[in-house]
């Protein structure tokens, strides 16, 4: 999935946000001052996909409004919510010159390619709950395949943790390794699978994190002995350790900084998103020193099967990244205004530090959120 354009309401007085219009490319750094709802804004597209793709829709009223790319088709998708689930739904299969309606859906009706169906259960969206269809297997999919990974301490916790890897998984993965199934596993357990699996994709990931850290010789995942294991398991447990020049003992994952930890799993995330996913960072500078906070636009200058949504306020970085992979947001209350940074780039100078003081300055960048 690629998606092209988001706006959201609020229709419940208690939660009034509004998300004017935004215009997505492939990279977006979502940029603005602390209060303008660059977190919210992740989260809102976030947990809609996960209500849509898992079907349990959050009973907040509001309107949602998308235009995406999926599976090489165009689609439409609005719905709006209530207090008791579905209050409308229409998704649209759109075409050079003329769309198809594949779902129109009210309270009082439920149409599928205009033929009428039960209504079912208003507490699921109606992608959900035809995902098997064939014109709704794929919109399903791509709901699926936005990815959020929080950096938080429990987020970290539960990446660099043990876990043991189910043998039907590994099995499965004997065959090809299903990357969406397996991004829930620890980045050990990950990292086993990949190099055991997917060499090249092992290389890639190894060169990439010694690019931002050289002094480590050597990364590799082995099965733990039994008195390093925290828990009883049939399964293999996996541990990962890396070699650092002039140290004789190996460096396990949970001794590394919480900024390496963090590097690594955002490398091994990207490398192995497979095409079409959404990929959000959420505070992407958070525990990284200036010499980890470059590396992200050069790596994904190198891959472009994966839309990536990345909020930060922190120079260095933005400084990094081109004018036009912005997104200004700007808040007047509860509404959130969303400028493209390529609206802007003819405003500011070649230079980027330049350019970055100008956003500063930036009349849509300086409102004040009240």
């Amino acid at each position: 999935m690629i998606i092209l354009t988001f706006e959201a309401k609020g229709t419940n007085p208690q939660e009034p946000w509004v998300f004017q219009s935004a215009r997505f490319g492939r990279t977006n750094l979502i940029v603005g001052k602390s209060g303008t709802g660059k977190s919210r804004l992740l989260n809102t597209i976030f947990n809609l996909a996960s209500s849509v793709s898992q079907g349990n829709l959050k009973p907040s009223p509001a309107k949602f409004l998308l235009t995406f790319d999926q599976a090489k088709c165009r689609y439409r998708y609005e719905i709006e919510t209530g207090p008791h689930g579905v209050v409308a739904e229409r998704l649209e299969l759109v075409g050079d010159t003329d769309s198809e309606v594949i779902i129109d859906r009210t309270r009082d009706r439920f149409l599928y390619l205009g033929q009428k169906v039960p209504q079912l259960d208003f507490s699921k969206a109606g992608v959900s709950l035809l995902q098997e269809e064939e014109k709704i297997r794929p919109v399903h999919e791509g709901f699926g395949m936005i990815w959020r990974r929080r950096f938080d301490a429990d987020g970290l916790e539960k990446a660099r943790g043990l876990s043991n890897i189910p043998k039907d998984l590994e099995k499965a993965c004997q065959r090809g390794i299903a990357y969406t199934r397996i991004f829930d596993l620890t980045l050990s357990s990950r990292i086993y699978l990949i190099q055991k699996y997917d060499k090249p994709l092992y290389s890639r990931i190894k060169s990439a994190f010694q690019d931002v850290f050289p002094e480590f010789t050597e990364l590799q995942v082995r099965k733990l002995k039994p008195d390093e294991m925290p828990f009883q398991t049939e399964d293999m447990v996996p541990g990962l350790f890396l070699t650092e020049k002039g140290l004789a003992q190996q460096v396990a994952l949970p001794q590394l900084s919480s900024g390496m930890q963090k590097v690594l799993l955002i490398i091994t995330d990207i490398l192995s998103a497979p095409h079409g996913v959404v990929y959000m960072i959420d505070e992407y500078e958070n525990s990284l020193g200036v010499n980890a906070i470059d590396f992200l636009p050069e790596l994904l200058s190198d891959v472009n099967t994966v839309q990536t949504l990345v909020t930060t306020h922190h120079p260095h970085l933005i400084n990094a990244m081109p004018v036009r992979n912005w997104q200004i947001l700007s808040r007047e209350g509860p509404v959130v205004t969303i400028t493209p940074g390529a609206e802007r780039e003819d405003l500011y100078n070649s230079s980027a530090q330049e350019a970055f003081l100008q956003l500063l300055n930036d009349p849509i960048y300086d409102a004040s959120p009240h």
